[in-house]
């Protein structure tokens, strides 16, 4: 199931590209992730790629999509559960007790059965399953994929101050902290807890998809935004540079893939400033068909607010799409500006439109692809990260044999 997913080579002929062997002697994970969606379908499968499912014994509960999905899987053991949200404050926050109560009882009844646990997305959140995993006696690695805190500033819930001391507290208890980049200690307020973090990417690209199929030259003058639709992405600044990048480029043409609370929204604004005939909104792509997505566009545009390290901008490179994209989270660590693609100052719509009318007349866009390319196959291949994950298992086994070390 998860060769499937990410057109990965059959069991046999994965071990054998990957150097690695079946060890009766590896451990026994836990993996816990919130209910997710179908786009976090892929992440999860990611990390359990780099955990390394045939040399570890890999136990995961997760709920909705995640749980649907995996149960089917045979290379992980699968319990989850399937719930739906709340629609208001109170009720999100009374749901999502609930959910996280349940978690917990699926830690508890997992937890004779592994060695630690790895807590994935929505990492920072989960206090409860995280009390019952130190209740088990069961030492705990978090890998914060993006924070909620930011998520909830930017989305103005009126959850932030609450989730803010949840997620202090999680952080605090965990024995390590798995960042994707060393500029999230500052960004997300974690400089007190700086000698329990990890460095480590769990990303990888499958490059026999994620291919350069169409020229750079050969494309229209296409730019794309592909991600969430919602507020700490910044979309509707996005659509706001539009109108004034469409003034200085009069056949430019846009589409936005995906889907979230503000789809609706992007319609509207959509229809408000003219751009209906030259944006397309396609809604949810499904993962296999994002090569084809991203071979049409000559420039992908990430103009967020907060990020972790996204997926669609090494994708998009090894595609041969240049990135224009803000300066938040591991994306400057991706993204140099003017050699591997092209960095933002901020993201308001009046420094995106100039970013995008410099990106799309610039003499060097052929350059600035085929860097992005070598840069993201030699950094961001299956072998590096299950190479960089094996060290962060092995790291976290001595610190639990009270062998810690300086970082």
């Amino acid at each position: 199931m998860l060769a499937a997913l990410r057109g990965a080579p059959r069991t046999s002929e994965r071990k054998q590209m990957l150097g690695t062997k079946h060890s009766e002697e590896g451990g026994r994970i836990g993996l816990l992730t919130i209910p997710i969606n179908e786009a976090g379908v892929v992440p999860l499968s990611n990390l359990i790629e780099v955990l390394n499912p045939e040399k570890h014994t890999i136990h995961l509960v997760t709920g909705n999509a995640g749980y649907l999905y995996f149960r089917k899987c045979k290379e992980v053991r699968t319990n989850g559960i399937v719930c739906r949200g709340g629609t208001t404050p109170l009720s999100k926050v009374l749901r999502n007790l609930i959910v996280h109560t349940r978690l917990a009882l699926l830690v508890l009844a997992q937890s004779r059965l592994v060695d630690f646990w790895v807590f994935f997305m929505g990492a920072d959140t989960m206090f409860v399953p995280l009390l019952a995993a130190k209740t088990a006696r069961k030492p705990v690695l978090f890998v914060m994929s993006g924070s909620f805190v930011q998520t909830h500033k930017w989305t103005g819930t009126g959850l932030s101050g609450m989730i803010s001391i949840l997620s202090r507290a999680c952080c605090t208890i965990a024995d390590r902290i798995v960042l994707y980049s060393r500029s999230h200690v500052k960004e997300w307020g974690l400089e007190n807890l700086r000698e329990k973090i990890i460095v480590a990417p769990r990303h990888y690209v499958d490059f026999r998809h994620f291919t350069m199929k169409l020229d750079l030259r050969a494309r229209d003058n296409k730019v794309g935004y592909v991600g969430r639709l919602s507020e700490e992405k910044g979309i509707l600044n996005f659509i706001d540079s539009l109108a004034e990048a469409a003034r200085s480029l009069p056949n430019l043409e846009a589409v936005i893939v995906g889907d979230g609370p503000l789809l609706e929204t992007a319609k509207r604004s959509l229809l408000d400033r003219g751009l209906e005939e030259r944006v397309t909104v396609s809604g949810w792509v499904p993962h296999e068909e994002l090569p084809t997505v991203l071979n049409r566009l000559k420039l992908l545009v990430v103009p967020s607010y907060t990020e972790g390290l996204p997926n669609i901008i090494l994708e998009a490179m090894a595609c041969g799409t240049p990135v224009l994209a803000t300066k938040v989270g591991a994306i400057p660590e991706i993204v140099s500006d003017r050699e591997t693609g092209f960095l933002l100052t901020d993201n308001s719509p009046g420094t995106i439109a100039r970013g995008i009318i410099e990106a799309m007349t610039s003499p060097e866009l052929d350059k600035v692809s085929g860097n992005a390319r070598r840069f993201v196959e030699f950094e961001f291949n299956r072998e590096n990260a299950i190479r960089r994950w094996q060290k962060v298992l092995e790291d976290f086994a001595r610190s639990r044999g009270g062998k810690r070390r300086e970082r």
